[in-house]
Formats: structure tokens, C-alpha cells, sequence
């Protein structure tokens, strides 16, 4: 099941080529954390800036991936007691909808 508008697999694509100089900027915006979904270097700022859960430091205390999991179980939770629908079932589509972002560009 495609959660985006296409009519085309989803081709997994290379892993985003950065300079030595980028990739210190990404360790640094995202506190040491990793990711493997394709952002541009404006939308980990932006994820930063705005989603990312923080202490309050500042220190960012959780990956993209993670933030996507945290929206999920939220969404979940809400579909669970409004709709009574399976939060497992929901969570899986959770993870097949990131598994797609990963494959995106």
C-alpha cells in the first residue's frame, strides 16, 4: 500500500552526499543524532527548530525517525479511544509509511 501519490514503486535512493563540513552541521543541529530519511540541510533545520523534542538546555533529545514514531503513537492513541481501532495495525502503518520516506527523494 503507497501512502504517497504515485504510480511507481518506491526505488530506494542513494545515500544524500554531503562534504565533510555538512555532515559536522547535521551532527551538530541534531545533537549527535542520526538519520537515514533524505532531509536537506533546510529541513533538519527546520525539524530542529520547530518538531524535535528538546531538554531544556536545548539539547535535542530525539532523531527525525523518532519524531515520526512519537506522531504515530499520538495518532494511534487518538484513533484507539475515539475510533476503537487497533493501535498495532496503526503502528505498523506507521513504520511502512517510513520505510517509504527512506525511499523517496
Amino acid at each position: 500500500m503507497s501512502y504517497f501519490h504515485s504510480n511507481t514503486s518506491p526505488q530506494p535512493v542513494e545515500t544524500i552526499e554531503r562534504s565533510e563540513e555538512e555532515q559536522r552541521t547535521v551532527e551538530s543541529m541534531l545533537c549527535d543524532h542520526r538519520t537515514q530519511l533524505p532531509f536537506s540541510l533546510n529541513s533538519l533545520q527546520i525539524l530542529t527548530k520547530r518538531y524535535l523534542h528538546r531538554e531544556a538546555d536545548g539539547n535535542i533529545l530525539e532523531s527525525p525517525e523518532d519524531m515520526y514514531r512519537r506522531v504515530a503513537v499520538a495518532l494511534a492513541e487518538v484513533e484507539r479511544v475515539r475510533f476503537h481501532r487497533d493501535p498495532q495495525a496503526l503502528s505498523d502503518a506507521a513504520d511502512a509509511i517510513l520505510v517509504e520516506l527512506r525511499c523517496h527523494r
